[in-house]
């Protein structure tokens, strides 16, 4: 990243690898130590709306 856009000034510590259904828990709200079953309880985290491709 850094070489490509060296104006972020990314660190190592600013990154973190992680599976898709990982980064599901982690944009609705949830810790990335929380099992996926949280996953299927309809109740919602957080009421902001959010729209990604």
């Amino acid at each position: 990243m850094n070489a490509n856009f060296p104006e972020l000034g990314l660190k190592m510590e600013d990154c973190m690898e992680i599976n898709w259904i990982k980064s599901v828990l982690y944009f609705t709200g949830y810790q990335k130590v929380e099992p996926l079953e949280v996953l299927q309880d309809r109740k919602t985290q957080y009421k902001r709306n959010f729209k990604a491709k």
